[in-house]
């Protein structure tokens, strides 16, 4: 354990760095030949303005966001 000493104080745990994602995340819908893609905050509202048989279509995706 000796050799672990001398990096004491120089490494940070994994589970403490804070990691930061980058980037737009898109939601893609498609039914048939149409599709639409959505930011997570569009997509929300959309799923907000359907109808109940439309959300439990959208409601596996929702969770994922």
């Amino acid at each position: 354990m000796e050799e672990g000493k001398k990096h004491e104080g120089k490494t940070l745990p994994v589970g403490a760095k804070k990691y930061v994602e980058e980037g737009l995340k898109l939601v893609i819908v498609y039914a048939g030949q149409y599709f639409g893609t959505f930011g997570s905050q569009k997509f929300i509202l959309l799923y907000m303005s359907c109808g109940a048989e439309v959300k439990q279509h959208l409601y596996p995706i929702l969770n994922k966001i």
